[in-house]
């Protein structure tokens, strides 16, 4: 469970550096407003290769 709940916020967090990066904002700005490492932003944004992956989507179950 614990797990599942950290996933999502990761995911959160992710979209939000996603649409900062998206206006154009640098690494540093989107740490400050964030609140976090603008190191960690830059591994989120160099992890895919520098593009925005896909969003997840599970198929229908049943």
């Amino acid at each position: 469970m614990g797990m599942n709940v950290r996933c999502e916020a990761m995911n959160d967090q992710d979209r939000s550096i996603w649409d900062h990066y998206s206006q154009g904002r640098s690494a540093r700005q989107i740490g400050r407003e964030l609140e976090v490492s603008h190191r960690m932003v830059q591994n989120r944004l160099n992890k895919p290769g520098g593009m925005k992956p896909a969003e997840r989507r599970r198929g229908a179950a049943g």
